[in-house]
């Protein structure tokens, strides 16, 4: 049983570069998540490097499986606001340009046009990009703790 294709861990990589483009936009705790993230990816990657020659089916089986899941992780249950139906946080289209994937859609179709909109609807623009920004963070956090809670057989 081979192990999942390096790809997958290429998706991680581009999680992050989605995620320091974005950067601009999080919070302080966001961002510590989001560095949080980034040292459990490397050390994940580094502990893959390191035993991927003499690896037993079972501990190749951990592995795929744990990368596999990783992806589950930024799955939102109730879908991204205003999308109920696009469910995953970090991959998917923008609602304004269904052609160019976003990183982090949710962020990017609040954000639209943003500026021309109210003082009223601004405030509760706001509010909902907080409440998403907060959904990221808890996210972030658990996505760094799944890779961290990960040790070979």
């Amino acid at each position: 049983m081979p192990l999942t294709p390096s790809g997958r861990v290429a998706s991680e990589t581009r999680l992050l570069t989605y995620m320091r483009i974005m950067s601009c936009h999080f919070p302080v705790l966001l961002e510590a998540s989001l560095a949080k993230f980034a040292d459990a990816v490397t050390s994940f990657q580094r502990q893959l490097e390191m035993r991927a020659t003499n690896l037993d089916p079972v501990s190749i089986r951990a592995i795929n499986d744990q990368m596999m899941k990783l992806e589950q992780v930024f799955i939102l249950p109730a879908g991204l606001p205003g999308r109920p139906t696009v469910r995953h946080a970090v991959f998917a289209s923008s609602q304004f340009d269904n052609y160019a994937p976003s990183g982090f859609p949710g962020i990017s179709d609040l954000l639209y046009r943003i500026e021309e909109l109210d003082a009223a609807e601004r405030l509760k623009k706001e509010e909902e990009i907080k409440k998403h920004i907060s959904d990221l963070t808890i996210m972030t956090e658990r996505a760094a703790s799944f890779l961290q809670d990960f040790h070979l057989i």
